[in-house]
């Protein structure tokens, strides 16, 4: 009755939209330094959890402190790890 795999998690990047002004459409500065993002999906015969609670599917946006966890056969759930987020720098190309 255990998955093989739990769950996937991917790490995204994206830029956070400015709006100019009350009407006008929000833009994007390609020159800022790109926000990042962990997501988990579920792919599990039984639920993995955050903060006690199914995740979202098809994506759940793991916040700072999130607990992800899974839930057995039986019901139980059972806490693996705490989401930390750090600031992370780009590897140069030549290592």
């Amino acid at each position: 009755d255990v998955s093989k795999i739990h769950c996937q998690l991917a790490l995204r990047q994206f830029w956070m939209p400015k709006k100019e002004g009350s009407g006008s459409k929000a833009s994007v500065d390609p020159h800022e330094e790109p926000q990042s993002a962990l997501f988990l999906r579920d792919v599990s015969r039984n639920k993995m959890l955050v903060n006690g609670a199914p995740a979202f599917r098809p994506w759940h946006w793991l916040q700072e402190e999130d607990v992800i966890g899974l839930q057995t056969a039986s019901g139980d759930s059972q806490s693996l790890y705490k989401v930390k987020y750090n600031v992370h720098r780009k590897i140069p190309g030549h290592i």
